[in-house]
């Protein structure tokens, strides 16, 4: 079955960018375990809904 609500994809592929940038400030702060998994979920959430765009 096609996703076809949009809407929702865009909104998680807005929250997993913020969540890679507040990561990678986190890391800044010598916060590396919050930092470095936070970005690796955001990255995560990217990739997982720019593929359910592309279908």
């Amino acid at each position: 079955m096609k996703n076809s609500n949009k809407a929702w994809d865009k909104f998680f592929i807005a929250f997993g960018i913020i969540t890679v940038l507040s990561g990678i400030y986190l890391t800044l702060q010598e916060n590396y375990l919050i930092g470095i998994s936070g970005s690796m979920i955001g990255v995560w959430l990217v990739l997982q809904n720019l593929k359910k765009i592309k279908e």
